[in-house]
């Protein structure tokens, strides 16, 4: 048995750091993802684009909403789904009904209308007598980041001799991260061809240690233009449909009809909690959209084996919906082995009057998903057939069930414009994850708690330059443990025609726990980027935290330096 690179068994203060500040960084977040977005429509990499602009859609009503809404239906129409595109460009005309942009999608949703859409590259118009193909397209990129962290506290203990006084300077880090994304296009009247390759890998500087690298994405994708089948080979993620995760093999999609399709899937996980022998990963899923007006959605099936044992059975479904309105994502997943919800959650986006939108997430998961093979963790079995010659299915399970804790969320968000420049906002979120027994390597960790967080955003766009957004909140955290609050501002300018980006942050954060300890902190932080040339960029960020902790018996403070600096190269 080993472990393999996926992500550790969540611990509460995982999920208190999800909440705590996440209601300011949704916006620096937003700039990222419609960087990312953009960057990907450009180089013509649909499925990358429309993955950014989604997760853009489901953080709370930002200044790049509105734009992210508009490109979304772009990416779906050059990625040859109208349906798709008409759904997103009629409800940013819902949205937006006033400016520029709104006569902009009124036209494609028009030509839309006309069939005249504008084809996918390396599609051929109607009555075209000539094809038109494109020349192979070529994308790329390189990022190398050196990230490094000190730290010097000073603690004061009461004892019974007198006071105790030691001070401590360490590295907390030190490593380089470099991340590779490449990409190529190949079309002929008849088909196109991608090749992608994305990729990360660390040194960590502090233990002369070289850690695994992590491929995102290495794969192969060939689509015939006339009957629509579409082959993928490689390390992938799941095309649509359910709680599949990362695997290498092969899958296929075939339109049944221009509404429905089938995407079948196979091969090997490769984002497993651990690993085990001759693992086997099978899936299919019918898609369909535009059968009932404003609906859309999938219904799949999952099944994982180990050595010809059932290790994962899953039944799920995923519902989609939108009209003038409102927004809707629903999806629910069901393991047949286990016999209970592995996942279910529900997010939705409504527009009330007066520009007022509300955002509403409910979620509950098991944390990691359940497989039988997550047993092996605290066995110390190599394989599940081992571990079953001496524990029955049921005790099996019940051992699975023990490394995977409920983890529960919600969201409740309310923002407004004031002005043209303005808007405010309101966040209300709750979380909760159940207690992890001693597992393996893992420590036990308590349950969590009921935690709750209520944040106020005032958010100001383009006050003083064609690109400037500035952010002042307040939040509220109250848990079982400890209560705390916390003040904070952060800005983004962009300089000389952006190419310089300025962003500054100051946060303020007090808290005070049910043991009497009294805790503050003071967290400026400044990050920068500099635009080189049209392929490359200079990127830096800092961030100095200075905290005191005073209780009955030991008074403690700090201070702790973060950074990193690198660049990122175009190559294509």
């Amino acid at each position: 048995m080993k472990f393999s690179n996926a992500a550790p068994i969540p611990i509460g203060a995982t999920v208190v750091a999800s909440i705590w500040g996440r209601s300011v960084d949704d916006y620096r977040r937003a700039a990222e993802l419609m960087a990312a977005g953009r960057e990907s429509l450009t180089a013509q990499k649909f499925e990358p684009a429309i993955n950014s602009f989604n997760q853009l859609l489901l953080l709370p009503p930002n200044s790049q909403s509105r734009d992210a809404q508009e490109l979304i239906g772009v990416a779906w129409e050059r990625a040859s789904s109208p349906a798709r595109a008409k759904t997103e460009y009629e409800l940013y005309l819902k949205l937006f009904p006033e400016g520029e942009g709104a006569q902009r999608v009124a036209q494609r949703l028009a030509n839309l209308d006309l069939g005249q859409a504008a084809p996918a590259p390396g599609l051929r118009p109607s009555g075209q007598s000539t094809p038109t193909v494109e020349p192979s397209r070529y994308s790329g990129s390189i990022a190398q980041y050196y990230f490094g962290g000190k730290a010097r506290s000073q603690s004061l203990v009461n004892l019974a001799a007198g006071i105790d006084q030691t001070t401590l300077s360490k590295t907390t880090e030190s490593a380089i991260v470099t991340s590779v994304d490449l990409g190529a296009r190949f079309a002929s009247p008849e088909s196109e061809t991608r090749v992608v390759l994305r990729g990360t890998g660390a040194t960590n500087l502090q233990t002369s240690s070289r850690n695994p690298s992590l491929v995102n994405a290495a794969y192969v994708d060939h689509k015939r233009l006339g009957s629509g089948l579409a082959v993928r080979l490689g390390r992938q993620s799941a095309i649509s449909g359910g709680l599949l995760g990362l695997f290498d093999g092969v899958s296929m999609t075939y339109p049944v009809t221009q509404s429905v399709k089938v995407d079948l899937m196979g091969g090997v996980p490769a984002n497993s909690l651990v690993s085990s022998p001759s693992e086997r990963l099978l899936a299919a899923v019918v898609e369909a959209d535009g059968i009932l007006e404003r609906w859309g959605g999938n219904v799949y099936i999952i099944d994982q084996t180990s050595e010809g044992i059932t290790n994962r059975r899953a039944i799920g479904s995923e519902v989609r919906y939108a009209d003038d309105t409102l927004s809707m994502y629903s999806l629910f997943d069901y393991d047949t082995v286990f016999r209970v919800l592995n996942a279910v959650s529900v997010q939705g986006t409504f527009q009330a009057p007066g520009q007022t939108n509300v955002t509403l997430l409910l979620d509950a998961r098991k944390a990691p998903s359940l497989q039988l093979t997550n047993a092996l963790i605290s066995s110390g079995a190599v394989s599940l057939k081992t571990l079953l010659q001496t524990m029955s299915l049921d005790e099996v399970i019940l051992a699975a069930r023990s490394t995977s804790a409920t983890a529960k969320q919600a969201l409740l968000s309310v923002s407004r414009p004031l002005s043209e420049r303005w808007q405010l906002g309101m966040d209300l979120r709750y979380s909760e994850i159940g207690p992890l027994p001693a597992v393996g390597i893992f420590e036990a960790t308590p349950a969590t708690g009921a935690q709750y967080g209520l944040s106020t955003l005032l958010t100001g766009s383009n006050l003083y330059s064609t690109r400037d957004i500035n952010t002042i909140s307040l939040s509220y955290l109250t848990t079982p443990l400890f209560k705390g609050t916390q003040l904070s501002y952060s800005n983004l300018t962009g300089l000389r025609g952006d190419v310089i980006t300025v962003e500054p942050s100051l946060r303020f954060y007090t808290q005070n726990d049910t043991q009497g300890v009294k805790t503050q902190r003071f967290t400026p932080g400044l990050r920068l980027s500099y635009k080189y040339s049209q392929r490359a960029s200079l990127l830096g960020e800092t961030i100095v935290e200075r905290s005191k902790t005073d209780g009955p018996l030991n008074h403690d403070s700090s201070t702790s330096v973060f950074f990193y600096l690198g660049y990122r190269y175009e190559l294509f």
